[in-house]
């Protein structure tokens, strides 16, 4: 399991950190730990949230990995208060499972001093429903609506020395253009303005191979509460395009997975699996599948009684490319869905959790615009 410690924390927003236990659906929403059912269609009192319940999250992303600030003062700060929050990230589990055919090369960043602009679109999704037991399906639907966020990423990476977890670069991605749409809303004023984030930016330190050894985000000035609550999951969803390759050179067919908490949900498990597709140059383009599963086997609700995690299935594909004298991926596609079933033998029904994941870069607006 991948362990956030926070080592910094720059001018801390109490209100922010509270805030930042309250969840939201993809509609922007705002809920407090678990998802309230309709009572007619609750298993016993189920309220459950694949947020609140699989994921011990303050990230503004998954790696996002974030760091969960914490302090003694429950005192509000300032709105216009800027947030800053370092957090070190404990190593994957990297293993090779075939190098490949042909020539071995090592694979590693060469990105020092680079600068880049890269184009976006990514959608998030969650459901939740109380389905009969006799009629349930573990596999994951084909696909989950979900409220898209185009915008612009402009990085930057500079050289790090003497970095006792042994990063050797550091990249800052900030958000700009920043675009969101809400299919569930009734109404256009029904949806977040997220252009106060503007500005918004994580920067992640790293070894040549990819590994994220600490992050920290940055909230604008003029941003609010609501809105940088909102963009947590998307920014996770951007810094898990992130690849990690292997400290051993490959070769084209070379297949290797990578072991760690999903970015930001310290209780969902993730294996990546990857496949070196080419290398060509500074070139490199991966194939990916994704499995997802919560580390815990069981939850007790308030009213005491307990359910078990019946099953969790993922169906994902990724196909990405990278730049080695780029600090983030110039090209690619990823799509994922996961679905969690939560119950119990004495239960008519079952709490089923959808959520997906959709990633395009370029986005399709851009590639309209080309």
């Amino acid at each position: 399991m991948t362990v956030v410690t926070v080592v910094t924390v720059e001018k801390p927003n109490h209100r922010r950190e509270r805030d930042r236990r309250e969840r939201r659906d993809h509609s922007g929403r705002r809920y407090r730990g678990p998802v309230a059912m309709p009572r007619s269609t609750m298993l016993v009192d189920v309220k459950l949230s694949a947020r609140a319940v699989l994921a011990a999250t303050c990230l503004t992303s998954a790696l996002v990995l974030s760091g969960c600030a914490s302090s003694g003062d429950d005192a509000p700060a300032s709105e216009t208060n800027h947030t800053s929050v370092k957090a070190s990230i404990e190593a994957p589990r990297v293993t090779v499972t075939s190098f490949g055919e042909g020539e071995r090369r090592p694979v590693a960043y060469q990105d020092l001093d680079a600068t880049q602009t890269a184009h976006f679109s990514v959608s998030l999704g969650f459901s939740q429903t109380a389905v009969p037991a006799a009629q349930l399906s573990p596999e994951p639907p084909a696909a989950v609506t979900g409220a898209p966020l185009t915008g612009t990423a402009e990085l930057t990476t500079t050289q790090l020395s003497d970095d006792e977890a042994g990063a050797s670069r550091s990249v800052t991605m900030t958000l700009t253009d920043l675009a969101r749409t809400d299919p569930s809303a009734v109404r256009v004023e029904d949806t977040v303005d997220v252009s106060p984030a503007n500005g918004i930016a994580a920067t992640w330190e790293a070894t040549g191979t990819g590994r994220v050894t600490a992050i920290s985000y940055t909230q604008p000035d003029n941003s609010t509460d609501e809105v940088d609550a909102l963009l947590e999951g998307y920014v996770s969803a951007l810094v898990g395009q992130l690849v990690i390759f292997p400290d051993d050179p490959i070769a084209p067919g070379a297949t290797w997975t990578v072991e760690m908490p999903v970015i930001g949900e310290s209780n969902t498990a993730q294996v990546t699996s990857y496949t070196l597709v080419s290398h060509e140059g500074s070139t490199v383009v991966v194939n990916a599948t994704v499995s997802q599963h919560p580390t815990i086997g069981a939850l007790t609700l308030d009213s005491g009684e307990t359910v078990d995690v019946q099953s969790a299935e993922t169906s994902s594909s990724s196909t990405i490319t990278i730049d080695l004298e780029k600090p983030y991926p110039t090209a690619g596609q990823s799509t994922l869905t996961t679905r969690t079933v939560y119950g119990n033998k004495s239960s008519e029904y079952a709490v089923v959790q959808d959520t997906c994941l959709l990633y395009t870069s370029p986005s399709p607006r851009d590639k309209r615009q080309s």
